[in-house]
């Protein structure tokens, strides 16, 4: 009887650390978003006060990237991780809205109003990334558990035949 060498069994989080790390590379992706519209001649009618559309992709993109990247590592980190990286992710998170907000809108920085946003959807994301993160581990671990009930109903029927063989 030979032995069939055994799989590792699949780590719950794939689906997670793999979403952090596309949000992560698509940080970097998006940099390069105002090239695109200038390649394909695309002109926005709202520019936000900004002189072309170039000018604008560009500021919101640089923007959007640090966002990407600190959704992504939010993704990409442990649950035992994620209360004390949630801390010190805040901070940036924080002031990266308050810049999304500034290239957006005319809000100034001033206006109680502004920060009452910022604060606001800075938790709303928080509170997003979180039921995502929670329902994407229950794929993760449902997957597993279809991997693990697959390969039992292999090795059941392996044996069943190699017993009628005998």
């Amino acid at each position: 009887m030979t032995q069939v060498p055994q799989k590792p069994t699949p780590t719950p989080k794939k689906v997670t650390k793999g979403f952090g790390a596309f949000l992560i590379a698509l940080s970097g992706l998006v940099l390069y978003l105002d090239k695109l519209f200038k390649m394909f001649n695309i002109e926005l009618v709202n520019l936000h006060n900004y002189n072309n559309t170039s000018a604008y992709i560009w500021s919101l993109m640089q923007t959007i990237s640090p966002l990407l990247i600190i959704v992504g590592f939010l993704f990409w980190i442990d649950e035992k991780q994620l209360r004390f990286y949630l801390l010190v992710i805040l901070v940036p998170l924080f002031c990266y809205f308050l810049q999304f907000f500034y290239v957006q809108s005319s809000m100034s920085a001033e206006d109680p109003i502004t920060w009452l946003y910022i604060v606001g959807s800075s938790s709303l994301l928080l509170v997003i990334i979180y039921w995502i993160k929670k329902k994407l581990l229950f794929l993760d671990k449902a997957l597993n558990l279809k991997m693990e009930m697959l390969e039992k109903y292999v090795e059941s029927t392996r044996k069943e035949k190699e017993s009628r063989n005998e």
